[in-house]
């Protein structure tokens, strides 16, 4: 979501703990670059930090939910 922010040439590129946060970084995109996405799978995305990094395990159907909400998000940014 990042390189979305440097193409459309936001000012506010959110870095650190920041840069982490997926509803957060939507509700940016949205604002200030006029991309909108689907609150409903930026919430489905945002893990914690233990997750991402294996400390944590995730139920399988959740991880799975997960994914599909990456793969139409991935879908709203290519068109």
């Amino acid at each position: 979501m990042k390189t979305v922010f440097v193409r459309a040439a936001c000012k506010h590129i959110p870095k650190g703990r920041d840069g982490h946060d997926i509803p957060s970084l939507g509700h940016l995109l949205e604002r200030g670059c006029g991309v909108s996405l689907d609150s409903d799978d930026l919430g489905l995305i945002h893990c914690d930090p233990k997750v991402r990094y294996g400390e944590q395990a995730v139920n399988p159907d959740a991880a799975y939910a997960a994914h599909q909400a990456l793969l139409r998000l991935l879908k709203t940014l290519s068109d």
